[in-house]
């Protein structure tokens, strides 16, 4: 069993513990220790396993007259984070960072005023914003909005220092089959179809909205199941508006979707999983899968032995050739590795969220414009979040018409797939030099014949950046290959709209951007990028965004074009699966150099 370091009041190591009992858990609900031993501890003294996460602050003890141990009680550096609020700054709606995931850990790190004890390190993803929600803690804050871009939260005890840093999301236990793996698979014909939603108000005042799940688990207003087949439930959710209410609920409704579940009764093993990471086990008898993302960790130290066990939910199953269905939350307890007993996952089929439209994340390509009597342009940017995206430029003002779309292409039969009068929803991000009206459609590229039957007009873009969402019912015109989500944006002179993260998908909310399933990641891309210093032997950067994104993290090669390779030197840094940093340092002049990049993934 590894020793347990003990520092004193001041942070400083003190002592080694060798026979101790330690129970430890951090994670989901819970981010505290119990730790056991003869010696005496410092309140406000550090104890931890070093080259580990497992440590925190002492807070507190118990201990009776007669007994020669005390039990120290305290928070993890899980809970030390998940103690301290994220207050916006006066006069500011939410706390944003932009930066890399290294750089945002830094400062939240700061602002907690955590620095003696945490520091952030370099590791995964690149420069993007975070938005927190109000008040969140900076635990789960931080787990959140790296889980929005694939990763999590890691930390180890090194150097007198908890290090922090981004880390991939893993899917652990590809050698687990259905030798080391017993499980078994149930499904649900009804389940909670009709969700009550109860917002902010007073008995006949207060705000409801019903929404309604069919019998493939679309969310809409619109019931389809009744008598014996309804199953209604309350969502009660004081304080929330009605458009809060109804995204709120939406959300809740497809979390009840459960299409069946799964029963785990034995698994031996050796993976070892973070919080954050997918544990997977399949059964190659019938083509049947389970996983579940790892949401607490528990460690327990006694008699010379120490084990570390997890709690995993948010479970999926898939049978091969059938779609995917994610977890519905119900928890189960993993022991060593995957040591998991007894436990049942519920799981949902997800229906509406996926996007319709492909290559969505692939710069200004699939865009076209057309600019009446005026002059503009289309052109590849990229999104305040680091995403790619398309930017609309007006050289000169149109007394006519100023549009650009995006075509819908093969995902026409998907699109004919929505019944008429059923919802759709078109979802994306933007941001306008200027405050500019919106008109918005899905249509056929001459203009003619819309495929809803209204189109949205009136909202502005503005100068922040803003997710839009606009609901249409489907109109009986078939779509083809040649019809677009239409954007008629009149901008002034000089000005531009930048749009990212499209999205076409049925249902009334927008569940934010995702790829097509269509959209296969790919294994090798290359390309070519200037880079020019500001004074001669200073490090110059540019961001390089990826054609497409990879579906994890690449190696990249990075080699300078010059004929005096001894005086130029180049290096890719902040790697993410969305693209990485290229760096340049010339030591003869201030000359523009190009750099070859080629990221692959194995």
């Amino acid at each position: 069993m590894e020793p347990m370091i003990v520092t004193d009041q001041e942070w400083r190591d003190s002592f080694a513990l060798t026979g101790y009992a330690l129970d430890l858990a951090f994670g989901s609900g819970e981010n505290d220790f119990e730790l056991t031993c003869p010696e005496r501890v410092e309140p406000g003294a550090l104890a931890y396993i070093d080259g580990t996460e497992y440590g925190g602050i002492v807070d507190g003890e118990t201990g009776a007259s007669d007994s020669e141990v005390a039990t120290y009680r305290g928070r993890t550096w899980h809970g030390m984070l998940a103690a301290k609020v994220l207050c916006p700054d006066p006069g500011s709606d939410y706390y944003e960072l932009f930066g890399t995931p290294e750089q945002k850990i830094a400062a939240v790190i700061e602002r907690c005023g955590l620095g003696g004890v945490f520091a952030a390190r370099a590791g995964a993803g690149s420069a993007s914003r975070w938005r927190f929600e109000r008040f969140a803690d900076a635990y789960t804050g931080l787990r959140k909005r790296l889980a929005e871009e694939g990763l999590r939260l890691a930390m180890s005890r090194e150097g007198g220092r908890t290090l922090v840093w981004a880390e991939p999301v893993r899917t652990v236990g590809d050698a687990v089959d259905s030798d080391l793996l017993r499980f078994e698979a149930t499904s649900v014909r009804r389940c909670v179809n009709h969700l009550v939603c109860a917002g902010e108000g007073e008995l006949a005042s207060r705000a409801v909205v019903h929404l309604y799940a069919d019998a493939k688990g679309l969310v809409s207003k619109t019931q389809t199941l009744f008598g014996a087949d309804e199953i209604a439930a309350l969502y009660d959710y004081r304080g929330a508006d009605a458009a809060e209410l109804e995204s709120e609920g939406a959300k809740k409704l497809r979390e009840l979707q459960t299409a069946g579940g799964v029963e785990v009764t034995d698994v031996d093993g050796s993976v070892e999983a973070a919080v954050g990471d997918v544990v997977a086990a399949r059964d190659n008898r019938n083509g049947r899968s389970v996983s579940a993302e790892v949401t607490k960790v528990i460690v327990r130290a006694s008699d010379g032995s120490l084990s570390v066990s997890y709690e995993v939910g948010g479970a999926s199953s898939q049978q091969s050739g059938a779609p995917s269905v994610q977890g519905g939350g119900v928890s189960y307890t993993g022991g060593r590795g995957i040591q998991i007993s007894g436990g049942v996952v519920s799981s949902d089929l997800e229906i509406g969220s996926e996007n319709m439209l492909r290559g969505t994340n692939r710069g200004s390509s699939g865009w076209w414009g057309s600019w009446g009597d005026g002059a503009g342009s289309i052109s590849e940017a990229v999104a305040p979040d680091g995403s790619r995206g398309v930017r609309l430029s007006c050289s000169r003002k149109s007394g006519t018409w100023f549009y650009m779309a995006f075509s819908v292409g093969a995902a026409a039969p998907e699109l004919n797939a929505i019944k008429r009068g059923d919802p759709v929803t078109v979802g994306f991000s933007a941001k306008a030099s200027a405050p500019v009206p919106l008109f918005l459609s899905l249509q056929h590229g001459n203009g003619t014949n819309r495929l809803v039957e209204k189109s949205a007009s009136g909202q502005a873009i503005g100068a922040e950046a803003v997710r839009y969402a606009f609901t249409f019912e489907r109109s009986a015109v078939q779509a083809t290959s040649e019809s677009v989500v239409f954007f008629s944006v009149p901008l002034e002179a000089g000005a531009d709209v930048v749009v990212w993260g499209l999205k076409l998908a049925g249902g009334e909310v927008d569940t934010g951007w995702s790829p097509s399933p269509y959209d296969q990641p790919p294994a090798v891309q290359s390309g070519v990028v200037s880079i020019v210093q500001k004074a001669v032997g200073e490090p110059a950067s540019v961001y390089v965004a990826f054609p497409a994104p990879f579906a994890k993290s690449p190696n990249v090669v990075v080699s300078a074009l010059t004929s005096v390779p001894h005086k130029v030197s180049v290096s890719a840094s902040n790697l993410s699966a969305k693209g990485f940093s290229a760096y340049l340092c010339r030591t003869d002049a201030l000359v523009e150099t190009s750099v070859e990049w080629v990221a692959t993934v194995q």
